[in-house]
């Protein structure tokens, strides 16, 4: 229900809320994403990686957020075989009502 007010153009009727897993360790997904997208592009512009977490943090900040990881469907064509990679992370701050 959330991500249908959130984002009213795509429908998420049919995603099981199960399929979101509460993600334990916040540096892990930190560690992830700097591994996956934010390191190769240091390479480019050396200031990406603190520029984008500044930026996440200023919108949802961070250390009050709840994290969670979109278990996909393997049958689905978008998450198959033969993707470089796949960040499926949502932030969630209650207390500001984002996503």
């Amino acid at each position: 229900m959330t991500f249908n007010v959130a984002y009213p153009d795509y429908d998420f009727t049919s995603i099981d809320p199960h399929a979101f897993e509460p993600v334990k360790y916040g540096l892990q997904v930190v560690e992830t994403i700097n591994e996956n997208i934010l390191n190769p592009a240091t390479s480019i512009d050396d200031t990406i990686k603190n520029d984008t977490w500044n930026a996440i943090d200023s919108a949802i900040s961070l250390r009050t957020c709840s994290i969670f990881s979109y278990l996909n469907d393997p049958d689905n064509p978008i998450f198959s075989l033969g993707k470089l990679w796949s960040c499926n992370y949502f932030f969630f701050n209650k207390k500001l009502r984002r996503v």
